[in-house]
């Protein structure tokens, strides 16, 4: 039990000297960029990516989420011409 609360001791001590010397360290900005850039591509590959590396493109991922639907032609009929007369008349009063 002593050996484990050694070594875990020195653990802790090692990972708070790293963590120190990590905050000192200044990276320069075209690492920041291609970290970035790493990171969108593994994180979109299964999207699409496979096109760069001359793969075909999965569609497990992809599905419909919307329908169109074509509007209709609105017709106008003695009934509908009345009615929005009437709606008119009721404003204007």
């Amino acid at each position: 039990m002593f050996q484990f609360l050694i070594l875990t001791i020195f653990l802790l001590f090692g990972a708070v000297e790293l963590f120190q010397w990590l905050k000192g360290v200044m990276l320069p900005l075209p690492i920041y960029v291609l970290a970035g850039a790493f990171l969108a591509i593994a994180s979109n590959y299964d999207r699409g990516m496979g096109l760069l590396f001359n793969q075909a493109p999965s569609n497990e991922n992809l599905m419909q989420t919307a329908v169109i639907i074509e509007p209709q032609p609105r017709v106008l009929t003695a009934e509908s011409m009345e009615s929005a007369e009437a709606s008119v008349n009721m404003e204007e009063s």
